[in-house]
Protein backbone atom coordinates (compact mmCIF):
# COMPACT_ATOMS: atom_id res chain seq x y z
CA UNK A 1 0.00 0.00 0.00
CA UNK A 2 3.11 2.12 0.99
CA UNK A 3 4.26 1.89 -2.67
CA UNK A 4 1.36 2.47 -4.53
CA UNK A 5 0.87 5.71 -2.90
CA UNK A 6 4.87 6.67 -2.94
CA UNK A 7 4.72 6.02 -6.60
CA UNK A 8 2.03 8.87 -7.87
CA UNK A 9 3.58 11.30 -5.37
CA UNK A 10 6.94 10.68 -6.85
CA UNK A 11 5.63 11.00 -10.56
CA UNK A 12 3.83 14.03 -9.47
CA UNK A 13 7.29 16.03 -7.65
CA UNK A 14 9.45 14.85 -11.03
CA UNK A 15 6.49 16.48 -13.38
CA UNK A 16 6.78 19.55 -10.52
CA UNK A 17 10.48 19.49 -10.71
CA UNK A 18 10.23 19.47 -14.37
CA UNK A 19 7.82 22.41 -14.79
CA UNK A 20 9.67 24.61 -12.25
CA UNK A 21 12.66 24.28 -14.84
CA UNK A 22 10.17 24.83 -17.81
CA UNK A 23 8.62 27.82 -16.40
CA UNK A 24 12.45 29.35 -15.58
CA UNK A 25 13.31 28.52 -18.67
CA UNK A 26 10.21 30.08 -20.55
CA UNK A 27 10.75 33.26 -17.99
CA UNK A 28 14.34 33.65 -18.98
CA UNK A 29 13.13 33.52 -22.83
CA UNK A 30 10.41 35.79 -22.07
CA UNK A 31 11.96 38.36 -20.53
CA UNK A 32 15.12 37.85 -22.90
CA UNK A 33 12.12 38.27 -26.11
CA UNK A 34 10.43 41.35 -23.73
CA UNK A 35 14.11 43.00 -23.72
CA UNK A 36 14.85 42.93 -27.33
CA UNK A 37 10.85 44.12 -28.26
CA UNK A 38 11.03 47.54 -25.93
CA UNK A 39 14.98 47.45 -27.33
CA UNK A 40 13.04 47.36 -30.90
CA UNK A 41 10.22 49.85 -29.74
CA UNK A 42 12.75 52.34 -28.35
CA UNK A 43 14.56 52.72 -32.00
CA UNK A 44 10.80 52.61 -33.69
CA UNK A 45 9.92 55.65 -31.17
CA UNK A 46 13.05 57.42 -32.18
CA UNK A 47 12.56 57.12 -35.59
CA UNK A 48 8.60 58.46 -35.29
CA UNK A 49 10.40 61.09 -33.25
CA UNK A 50 12.58 62.25 -35.85
CA UNK A 51 10.27 61.44 -38.85
CA UNK A 52 7.48 63.76 -37.24
CA UNK A 53 10.15 66.54 -36.04
CA UNK A 54 11.27 66.90 -39.79
CA UNK A 55 7.65 66.67 -41.02
CA UNK A 56 6.98 69.48 -38.41
CA UNK A 57 10.13 71.72 -39.63
CA UNK A 58 8.85 70.96 -43.39
CA UNK A 59 5.53 72.00 -42.49
CA UNK A 60 6.55 75.08 -40.95
CA UNK A 61 9.03 75.97 -43.66
CA UNK A 62 6.65 75.41 -46.79
CA UNK A 63 3.48 77.31 -44.86
CA UNK A 64 5.20 79.95 -42.70
CA UNK A 65 8.54 80.50 -44.49
CA UNK A 66 7.03 82.74 -46.74
CA UNK A 67 5.30 84.56 -44.49
CA UNK A 68 7.97 85.71 -43.23
CA UNK A 69 9.65 88.90 -43.91
CA UNK A 70 13.09 88.30 -43.83
CA UNK A 71 14.69 90.79 -46.48
CA UNK A 72 17.49 88.83 -49.21
CA UNK A 73 20.46 89.93 -48.05
CA UNK A 74 24.24 88.69 -47.66
CA UNK A 75 23.84 89.42 -44.24
CA UNK A 76 20.63 86.98 -43.27
CA UNK A 77 22.05 84.41 -46.09
CA UNK A 78 25.35 83.75 -44.19
CA UNK A 79 23.68 83.94 -40.63
CA UNK A 80 21.14 81.31 -41.92
CA UNK A 81 24.22 78.97 -43.26
CA UNK A 82 26.22 79.78 -40.32
CA UNK A 83 24.02 79.52 -37.88
CA UNK A 84 23.54 75.84 -37.55
CA UNK A 85 27.33 75.10 -37.42
CA UNK A 86 28.11 77.38 -34.82
CA UNK A 87 25.92 75.94 -32.96
CA UNK A 88 26.58 72.65 -33.35
CA UNK A 89 30.34 73.51 -32.53
CA UNK A 90 29.50 75.18 -29.48
CA UNK A 91 27.13 72.17 -28.22
CA UNK A 92 30.52 70.06 -29.08
CA UNK A 93 33.14 72.30 -27.61
CA UNK A 94 31.37 72.58 -24.11
CA UNK A 95 30.85 68.86 -24.04
CA UNK A 96 34.23 68.05 -24.46
CA UNK A 97 35.46 70.91 -21.94
CA UNK A 98 33.39 69.28 -19.30
CA UNK A 99 34.74 66.07 -20.10
CA UNK A 100 38.13 66.73 -19.73
CA UNK A 101 37.45 68.86 -16.83
CA UNK A 102 35.47 65.39 -14.95
CA UNK A 103 38.72 62.75 -16.15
Amino acid sequence: MLLANSFPTLILFKLDVNYKYYKTIQTKTLTRSLQEIITMENQIGFVLKVFLFSALISFLIKYTGPNLSIPATATNALIIILLPTIVLGSVLLYKKLNDNSAH
